[in-house]
C-alpha cells in the first residue's frame, strides 16, 4: 500500500514510533536532501526490499550503501541479493579456465561470473 500511496510514508503510523531501523531513517533523510519529490517514493521501494528480507537485512544493507557514497535503492537491492541468495556452485567450476604455460586462458568464464546473477 505504501508504495502505491509513497507520499503518505514519511506521516504513516505503521512507519512511526521506532518501528523503522535508525539507518532506514538516516537513509530517508539523505533520499530527501537529494531530492525531495522523488524521496519517499524511492524510499518506499526501497522498505519493499523487506517483502523478501528481513527489515534488519535492509537497514544493514542501507547502512553499508550509505557508508559507500550511495544511496541508490538498486545498490541496495543488489547488496541484499548478493548477501542472501544462494549462487549454485555449478557457477564457479575450479577446474575451468586453468591456464598451463604457453596456453590461451579461456576468459569466458569472467563473462559468466559477471552474469551469474542474471543466469543462474
Amino acid at each position: 500500500m505504501l508504495q502505491r500511496k509513497h507520499r503518505s510514508a514519511a506521516r504513516a503510523f505503521v512507519l512511526s514510533h521506532g518501528r523503522i531501523p535508525d539507518a532506514l531513517e538516516r537513509l530517508f533523510e539523505r533520499l530527501q536532501d537529494a531530492d525531495a519529490k522523488s524521496a519517499t517514493k524511492k524510499w518506499t521501494t526501497i522498505l519493499g526490499l523487506a517483502k523478501t528480507y528481513s527489515l534488519d537485512d535492509v537497514a544493514h544493507a542501507a547502512e553499508k550503501s550509505m557508508a559507500r557514497g550511495s544511496i541508490d535503492g538498486d545498490a541496495i537491492a543488489l547488496m541484499l541479493r548478493q548477501q542472501n541468495d544462494h549462487v549454485p556452485a555449478m557457477c564457479f567450476s575450479q577446474n575451468h579456465g586453468a591456464a598451463e604455460e604457453g596456453s590461451v586462458v579461456n576468459l569466458a568464464l569472467y563473462a559468466m561470473a559477471g552474469m551469474v546473477e542474471v543466469a543462474c
